[in-house]
């Protein structure tokens, strides 16, 4: 489950009309048996469905897990606060793919705009923080009078030290095995949402102290009032760019892959051709930028390879359940279309990658982070596996010896209306490594520090050039 995805509109709970959707999901309560006989259907379909699903857990721990979950069901609970106890047991599985919702933002009606929704924004929003192991620092804080200095250490948030702050949000996200790399993304490189809805609840105002120079003082930063939603042009909505490249001088290059779910317009076809037909042949050096990229479409990630690789690679398998004949096709659907995804997958060639012709194959440095997810951590392993890209960064927020996508299972819990996906097809490397449970190690590994963050440097790409300085 990406943080990000976990909500994206802030509720209150005061008085509502029963009509209103929002009240069904913040409001209305469900009895215990109908809340325990909803976390019993989900763990039905996970043991059903997921092919990973004890990968990272045992099955009898699971199985406590879920038993201690429907057993502390005592109280009738809302739809929401069936997910705030579903989040811990579900991360504890270790599958960064799953995903949980207690609303749909596109059911949300101008009633319940008017009745639920906030009329602060998050006073995390003022702040731009940077989480290091267990501890918080501020870069920047753009809030009215009295701010926190940059590099100010965080010493406490209403009343929290930041090693309860992080131990506590840490266990709302999910990630691939143990990897913590991938949730360090989502703190330090995107809005705080998750952890000011889980740790703080929603709340107006932070009480923050801070000691800076060796000396402590606090601040109180509240939300701002809401402002409303300007709908913007298409202009300005647009998708993120698959490619972005620039030349940095004549013979070095760079090109970053944003994601891997874009439209695939005319475009993203166009820098396509311009940088594999054109600029890549005039290209000793290719830095190539893989952080931040979370994933997406399999079959775009293989594209692209195929245009850096200079020898065939498998980059993944799959299960022998999901590879070998059936007979008959199995009746239920899932199982038919997990079957049908993995030989479509094959049919296409997508099995073993070829390079093009005139593929690059000149030096090539490529950079990820815990941000590098998904497709694009088995991008990264697959370049690995060609034996001539030097990988600089941190551990891939994927997983390095499998990952569960494809495509994804989708349900609803039948009473308290809680959604919930997972991944069906488990992809898996074909050089597996005995570390299990945490994504792809680079060859060079960087560590930012508070410094490196207030000087705004690129640990990553200070490294490649200066291995391309080096081998010219």
């Amino acid at each position: 489950m990406k943080f990000l995805k976990l909500t994206v509109l802030c509720l209150l709970l005061h008085g509502a009309c029963k009509a209103q959707y929002l009240y069904e999901r913040v409001v209305q309560k469900h009895a215990p048996a109908a809340i325990q006989s909803d976390i019993a259907q989900l763990y039905k379909d996970l043991k059903k469905y997921h092919l990973n699903l004890i990968q990272y857990i045992s099955p009898g721990e699971l199985k406590k897990d879920f038993d201690r979950l429907q057993q502390g069901i005592t109280d009738s609970l809302t739809a929401r606060q069936v997910y705030y106890r579903l989040l811990p047991v579900i991360s504890r599985i270790g599958d960064g793919h799953m995903a949980l919702n207690y609303f749909d933002p596109e059911k949300i009606t101008e009633q319940d705009i008017a009745t639920f929704i906030l009329r602060y924004d998050s006073p995390f929003s003022q702040l731009q923080l940077r989480f290091i192991g267990k501890k918080i620092f501020a870069l920047a804080h753009t809030g009215e009078g009295k701010t926190i200095p940059p590099g100010a250490a965080i010493e406490q948030i209403n009343g929290l030290s930041p090693e309860v702050i992080i131990d506590s949000v840490l266990k709302f996200m999910c990630s691939d095995g143990y990897n913590t790399t991938f949730k360090y993304f989502f703190l330090n490189y995107r809005a705080l949402s998750g952890l000011w809805e889980y740790v703080f609840h929603n709340c107006e105002t932070l009480n923050v102290v801070y000691a800076h120079h060796q000396s402590v003082d606090s601040v109180i930063i509240r939300g701002k009032p809401t402002t409303p939603a300007v709908q913007q042009p298409d202009s300005v909505n647009r998708k993120q760019p698959f490619l972005n490249f620039r030349r940095m001088d004549r013979g070095t290059a760079y090109l970053k892959v944003n994601t891997f779910e874009p439209a695939w317009d005319a475009a993203d076809q166009q820098m396509f051709a311009m940088v594999f037909l054109k600029e890549l042949s005039q290209t000793s050096h290719l830095i190539l930028d893989l952080r931040g990229n979370t994933g997406g479409q399999q079959g775009l990630m293989l594209m692209l390879l195929k245009g850096l690789i200079t020898k065939p690679v498998q980059p993944v398998k799959f299960p022998s359940e999901l590879i070998k004949g059936v007979v008959l096709p199995p009746s239920d659907t899932v199982k038919r279309n997990q079957l049908k995804y993995v030989k479509d997958y094959n049919l296409q060639g997508w099995g073993n990658v070829v390079p093009f012709n005139g593929s690059y194959k000149n030096k090539l440095y490529v950079l990820v982070n815990g941000g590098t997810f998904s497709a694009a951590a088995i991008m990264a392993n697959a370049l690995g596996m060609d034996k001539r890209a030097v990988l600089i960064g941190e551990e891939t927020g994927g997983g390095r010896n499998t990952t569960t996508a494809g495509i994804m299972f989708h349900n609803r819990m039948k009473h308290t209306g809680v959604a919930y996906s997972f991944g069906l097809i488990p992809f898996n490397a074909t050089n597996p490594v005995t570390e299990t449970g945490h994504g792809l190690r680079p060859d060079i590994t960087v560590t930012y520090t508070l410094e490196d963050y207030l000087n705004s440097r690129d640990l990553e790409m200070e490294q490649a050039l200066k291995l391309i300085e080096s081998g010219r």
